[in-house]
């Protein structure tokens, strides 16, 4: 048992998570380190009492004894206590634990630039009061214009929408690299900085903005936000729906501008291509099959879960072992969606390639078709199980 040599990260506090049913839930961590636990109410007072032994150097065997005498509970305290470790809420020695932990989606990338944000602190304070109902009318009136504009001269939004596909490759070179410029310049630095601004209402400050390589190939922008999930469930999907709709309001913006542009021209082929760029992310962030923000939301608000996807495979993983506790119903539809995202998603892919490597089978005479058929099915079984790996980490299925 740990006992001497056993230590709890600092400033281990409570919050209020979400009712589930007849069920309160809490946070129990730090935001020092940004790492917690879920506690259900049952369980609430009791490990909040094995806490506080804890930190007062008590052992683990008078920690038993003591909730036995007062609770008549006999909670595994050995086990809690490997919990606390496995969460990053405690160490032994002298290794302190003074970082955040990430999802497996940071976990799998490469940072390429951290800069530290407390010098912004004081800022955020000050702009984030004005920022969010600014932001909301702001946003309210572009979606008002917007549909005004549409359905005021239908031709000219049908030309300008299908340009919008199309729009980078009607721009000269310079005018291009403005175009992806534009993306790291503004559209995803607002978006993280709407989420920090939001946040701050609560006396919630970012620490770090972060560019880093998702598997070393696919950039992505994220800033820290040590508290988060300790915030008021209103306050918190407030904090996480500002990112994508900063990108809604920023593609509306781009799409009047572009209105009134002489068409064709360099400008206002930028000013398309920066809409749809932004209509893309607000898009990609409500992606339900990936870490995403509108994942989150959909998450906590509908499913009543900071992670239903990985909980739902979890608790399936659990029955196959145990068949006990069979998964809910909302964690078997989830598990369900995940399948057939996958299957279709792999399908596609698959067919696509496969029709560019028959072609090219076709030019080997020396091959029989029984022998081109064969080397296929290999190359579609082995590129398959590397595509649904990836896939699966990628979604949290299957955790780094």
């Amino acid at each position: 048992m740990y006992v001497h040599n056993l230590n709890l990260v600092p400033n281990l506090q409570s919050w209020p998570l979400f009712a589930k049913g007849n069920m309160q839930y809490y946070l129990v961590g730090s935001i020092d380190v940004d790492r917690y636990i879920v506690v259900d109410e049952e369980r609430y007072p009791i490990v909040m009492q094995i806490l506080t032994f804890l930190h007062n150097g008590i052992s683990l065997q008078e920690i038993e004894s003591k909730l036995q005498t007062e609770r008549k509970v006999q909670p595994n305290v050995e086990q809690f206590v490997e919990l606390l470790i496995r969460a990053g809420l405690a160490y032994v020695g002298e290794e302190e634990i003074t970082e955040p932990s990430y999802s497996h989606f940071i976990n799998l990338s490469k940072t390429v630039i951290s800069l530290p944000l407390d010098f912004f602190k004081s800022k955020l304070q000050y702009w984030g009061r004005f920022f969010e109902y600014t932001f909301g009318v702001t946003l309210i009136i572009s979606i008002i214009v917007l549909i005004t504009l549409t359905f005021s001269d239908t031709e000219t939004a049908k030309s300008m929408w299908q340009k919008s596909f199309r729009s980078r490759g009607m721009m000269n070179y310079p005018f291009l690299l403005l175009s992806y410029a534009s993306i790291w310049l503004f559209a995803l630095p607002l978006h993280e900085i709407s989420h920090a601004l939001v946040a701050s209402r609560a006396g919630i400050f970012p620490r770090r903005l972060t560019l880093r390589l998702y598997l070393f190939v696919m950039p992505f922008l994220s800033i820290q936000i040590p508290g988060l999930y300790t915030l008021p469930l209103r306050r918190r999907l407030l904090t996480l729906a500002a990112g994508p709709f900063m990108n809604l309001l920023l593609g509306n913006v781009a799409w009047i501008l572009s209105w009134k542009m002489h068409l064709g021209s360099d400008w206002q082929s930028f000013m398309l291509a920066f809409a749809m760029v932004n209509y893309m992310i607000f898009l990609f962030n409500w992606s339900p099959f990936l870490p995403t923000d509108g994942y989150q939301i959909i998450s906590q608000l509908l499913f009543k879960d900071l992670d239903i996807r990985s909980h739902a495979w979890a608790s399936l993983r659990y029955w196959w072992r145990t068949r006990q506790k069979y998964p809910t119903f909302s964690q078997f539809l989830f598990v369900c969606i995940d399948f057939i995202f996958i299957a279709i998603l792999v399908g596609g892919i698959l067919y696509l390639i496969d029709k560019t490597i028959y072609k090219w089978l076709e030019t080997l005479r020396f091959l029989t078709p029984t022998l081109s058929v064969v080397i296929m099915l290999v190359f579609d079984i082995v590129f398959a199980l590397f595509i649904v790996y990836r896939l699966m980490m990628l979604m949290g299925i299957r955790k780094s």
